[in-house]
């Protein structure tokens, strides 16, 4: 009966590489590219679940949380197949889903995939108010606004969730027996600065604001960037602060007597001038090297790693230069998609770098890697270069491209191998990345035994599903950060506007691929659509996404019904436990805190930058690797 419902397979990526370039253009009906998937509901793993690698071996997980990209950046794509060439490579013994979906910007997807639960189940901090005694100086000290660090504080509060109410899937995998360690773009919260300093008078209370950071999270190590988005190679925020960070809850790089976390700013010759593609790889293949000398080959491993690649500003390594050229890459006379591409290229390697560092690390080569994404690819900014075609929408929106991605799931487990999607798509149906977390533990034998609080995850397993291309149990999610949407079975509800956005853009547009001037392609852009100037729409629109999955055919005049039936169940969904950010983040006696004199934390590799501020000039350092890019704040 599921053969039956499913029809013909027919893959809406592959579908995607030949569709005429003038109908990109124009915009015309890709309503032929279906995907076909089937909402129907099974109960997933009870006692049928994943086969246990022998512990005594060892094994390893290796998520990928890539940022922005779009559908049509990854594999199978129009264009840009030529950046991929080690993940091609994979493809024979791995899964490919087409339809794994996130929240429609960074932040939320990374709270959602760590914690297992909806994006509206997380209200992440706001900034407490700072003392009347600080605030009268007139001094930044106290709490930035909540979209960029301060120096005040090292990170951001923006996408910090409850730590009271919530665990991560390296907390639940710890329990396990797991180590967990994370690499790239955190932007899950920071730390305060007066917790950076150490008063072993006050050390519980100077130690509550780590608990935002990944040490404090569940991470044995962390290097990376605690906020959103900073410079590639120079590693500095939009504020001109420094956002490169080293911290570890365990001894492996500090004194074994100093106080943990230990801290400090990765920084000198090695680092800075150094693109983060490859600061990045090079720790994550150290963290797997460490484990493996530290703990032996019993002890199973979970790396996190999410690099900062497509986050803008678009910047690629100096050695991509040769990559992406005309000869090879058909958008090429766009500056922003051949960075792009540029940057996919150096993404691969690191891929590769990573797969092989994990296929070496165990007994019996038992690793799992999935690579997904933290959302749409950012295709309305007039300096953008990702492409979610042809589905409709750009990073931000409620609309396909911003939430729907592609996702590859590759490794060694025995199951994997005699897969019935082996080298294939899986049809089966959507997910999310809540779903991700919970595929995760139910590989690891860790999902909870009960749905009691913090274990009431809204996550579903669905290895079972992948491996033999059974109706997914995901059948159902909404998503309410900028405007709303609620996707159920093959229909999907949305509230929002066809007009521009608060930042101007025009919202609901299917983008076609920048292989074009910019002047050609923006003239979307720069349309005069009807209702602009941000007047929210009076109605909901309706589409049937398994037969128009690029939502052109609006539905709600035809089936009010239906509206009616998803309007109310939207509601319902929104309903469930709620978790504060700000339950943690208060600082007991902040102003006491703040006027101590204070004891530097951080160490002997980062005596030279003061705090987090960013002093670092590019005239001053001549080994500075000349990144590839296009400045956007010019």
């Amino acid at each position: 009966m599921a053969a039956e419902q499913r029809g013909t397979k027919r893959d809406i990526n592959h579908s995607a590489k030949h569709i005429n370039r003038s109908a990109k253009h124009n915009g015309s009906s890709a309503s032929n590219l279906a995907a076909h998937e089937i909402p129907v509901f099974n109960t997933g793993c009870q006692e049928d679940c994943p086969e246990a690698w022998d512990p005594g071996e060892g094994y390893g997980q290796d998520p990928l949380l890539v940022d922005g990209m779009g559908f049509n950046d990854f594999v199978d794509s129009s264009d840009l197949d030529i950046a991929w060439p080690f993940v091609k490579s994979l493809l024979p013994k791995s899964i490919k889903i087409n339809s794994s979906y996130a929240e429609i910007s960074c932040a939320p997807s990374r709270a959602s995939f760590l914690t297992g639960r909806w994006q509206h189940h997380l209200y992440t901090a706001d900034p407490p108010s700072i003392p009347p005694d600080i605030a009268a100086t007139g001094s930044p000290q106290g709490w930035s606004p909540t979209s960029s660090s301060h120096n005040g504080q090292l990170g951001s509060t923006a996408g910090a969730f409850s730590q009271a109410d919530e665990r991560t899937i390296a907390q639940k995998l710890n329990d396990a027996g797991y180590k967990s360690y994370a690499v790239g773009k955190w932007q899950a919260g920071g730390v305060l600065r007066s917790c950076l300093f150490w008063d072993t008078s006050r050390s519980r209370r100077t130690r509550r604001s780590w608990q935002m950071t990944p040490t404090g999270r569940g991470f044995s190590r962390f290097y990376g960037s605690y906020d959103d988005a900073s410079d590639y190679v120079q590693h500095c925020d939009v504020n001109g602060h420094y956002d490169l960070h080293y911290e570890e809850s365990e001894h492996f790089e500090g004194n074994e007597m100093e106080p943990r976390p230990y801290h400090y700013f990765p920084s000198g010759e090695k680092v800075v001038g150094k693109h983060t593609n490859t600061l990045f790889q090079e720790k994550a293949k150290q963290f797997i090297n460490d484990h493996k000398e530290k703990y032996g080959q019993g002890v199973p491993l979970f790396l996190y790693y999410a690099p900062m690649s497509f986050a803008e500003p678009l910047q690629a390594p100096k050695w991509t230069a040769a990559n992406c050229t005309a000869a090879s890459f058909s958008s090429a006379a766009n500056a922003y998609r051949q960075t792009l591409c540029r940057m996919a290229t150096a993404l691969d390697r690191s891929i590769e770098g990573i797969a092989s560092t994990m296929a070496g690390a165990f007994p019996g080569d038992n690793w799992i890697m999935v690579v997904a994404s933290d959302g749409g690819g950012s295709a309305a900014h007039k300096r953008s270069g990702a492409s979610n075609w042809p589905l409709r929408g750009s990073k931000g929106e409620v609309w396909e491209g911003a939430m729907r991605t592609k996702a590859l799931l590759t490794g060694t487990h025995p199951e994997l191998d005699a897969a019935a999607t082996k080298g294939k798509t899986y049809t089966g149906g959507f997910m999310h990345l809540v779903d991700w977390h919970a595929t995760l533990l139910q590989l690891a034998h860790s999902s909870p035994t009960s749905r009691e609080v913090p274990n009431d995850v809204d996550g579903i397993g669905l290895w079972r599903a992948l491996v033999q291309d059974a109706p997914s149990p995901r059948t159902e999610f909404i998503s309410n950060i900028s405007g709303r949407a609620i996707r159920s079975g093959d229909y999907k509800l949305v509230w929002t506007s066809e007009g521009k956005s608060p930042l101007g853009e025009n919202q609901g547009i299917r983008w076609p691929v920048r292989d074009v001037e910019n002047q050609e392609y923006l003239s979307l852009y720069d349309a005069a659509l009807p209702g602009s100037g941000w007047t929210p729409p009076v109605q909901w629109k309706l589409f049937n996404i398994r037969t128009d999955p690029t939502e052109e055919r609006d539905l709600a005049a035809e089936l009010p019904e239906k509206v009616r039936q998803l309007e109310k169940r939207y509601k319902d969904l929104f309903e469930g436990r709620k978790s504060y950010g700000n339950l943690m983040l208060n600082c007991d006696d902040c102003s006491t805190l703040l006027a101590k004199a204070p004891r530097e934390v951080m160490r002997k590799h980062s005596s030279q930058i003061a705090m987090n501020k960013c002093p670092v000039k590019e005239a001053a350092y001549p080994f500075w690797e000349e990144a590839q890019m296009q400045r956007p704040f010019e």
